[in-house]
């Protein structure tokens, strides 16, 4: 056999790091969108929670024409949304209902008023908004009369 019809076939050194330096540039590009997706998903899920709450409790003070009132209780970084109102109030004992938030990273930034009141008479509410943000935004859900 002669020697020169062997060639070497592979890569050198320089080009196999260059390789491995774009995956990994590409690759942590891709995890960072990737999380900030996951945030905005949960801000989102989280909103629409709290929209549904808000809608059962309005639904049923118009089906039982009555005034039902929601609270935000704050503890810390902790809160929960809870129907009644009172100092004496928990977001984990007692009955009624609550909503618990189920992302640790979403968290209210404003609110109106610190309740949220809904009257069955002619199926009205006290006016108000509530801002819900994490790192990937705010969003801001509006009570109208």
């Amino acid at each position: 056999m002669d020697k020169s019809t062997f060639v070497n076939v592979g890569f050198s050194l320089p080009e196999l790091l260059i390789a491995l330096t774009l995956i990994a540039l590409l690759s942590a590009g891709g995890i960072q969108g990737w999380a900030t997706y996951q945030q905005a998903v949960r801000l989102e899920h989280q909103t629409q929670l709290v929209m549904l709450f808000l809608q059962r409790v309005q639904a049923n003070a118009y089906w039982y024409n009555d005034t039902r009132t929601v609270s935000v209780i704050q503890a810390g970084e902790a809160w929960c949304l809870r129907e009644g109102t009172g100092t004496s109030l928990s977001c984990y004992e007692g009955t009624g209902g609550r909503l618990l938030p189920s992302a640790r990273d979403v968290r209210i930034a404003a609110m109106a008023h610190p309740t949220v009141t809904f009257y069955g008479l002619r199926n009205t509410a006290q006016a108000g908004h509530l801002v819900l943000e994490n790192s990937a935004g705010r969003l801001r859900i509006v009570i109208s009369i």
